[in-house]
């Protein structure tokens, strides 16, 4: 997990948290849509896309649960992609999902994250980059065969907010 210390003198600095929801399909550029959270200068649209106003610092987190319940691996990345500007943004979340303790050693990164500083007002989402053919779960309603047996000690999805 990365950690950002805040500066004594940035009384102005919001933070917020929300759930991430399944994507409509588990497919490359599907929208991994973000629950409404109330944060200043930012609103959550209809379709769960994040809509930032202009001239504030932003700095996105992301972080999606993905399950293989197949004995099979597959690899996962998911990143901010501006809408505005049909661009992707900040680092990629990289994982792999396995059924051997092995498979770990893949994970490249827990949360996908992006500072953007807009000059007008901007759409941003978390979508998915790749995946494997075989993943079976992006942020599921409830934990699957593999993960309900260790909850609640898993976590849940989740996207974050930093704003000042």
């Amino acid at each position: 997990m990365s950690y950002f210390k805040l500066n004594a003198g940035m009384p102005n600095a919001t933070k917020s948290i929300g759930n991430l929801t399944a994507p409509s399909s588990i497919a490359a550029n599907q929208r991994m849509p973000c629950a409404s959270i109330t944060h200043s200068g930012l609103t959550v649209n209809g379709s769960g896309q994040l809509v930032l106003s202009a001239n504030t610092t932003f700095i996105l987190f992301g972080s999606p649960l993905i399950e293989d319940d197949s004995p099979y691996n597959a690899d996962f990345s998911c990143q901010w992609y501006d809408i505005t500007n049909s661009s992707w943004i900040g680092r990629p979340l990289i994982s792999w999902a396995g059924v051997n303790v092995v498979s770990t050693s893949y994970m490249k990164s827990a949360i996908a994250r992006a500072v953007i500083y807009p000059t007008a007002s901007t759409t941003v989402e978390l979508r998915i980059k790749a995946v494997g053919a075989s993943l079976d779960h992006v942020n599921p309603v409830s934990p699957g065969n593999h993960w309900s047996t260790h909850t609640p000690y898993i976590g849940t999805q989740f996207y974050s907010v930093l704003s000042f």
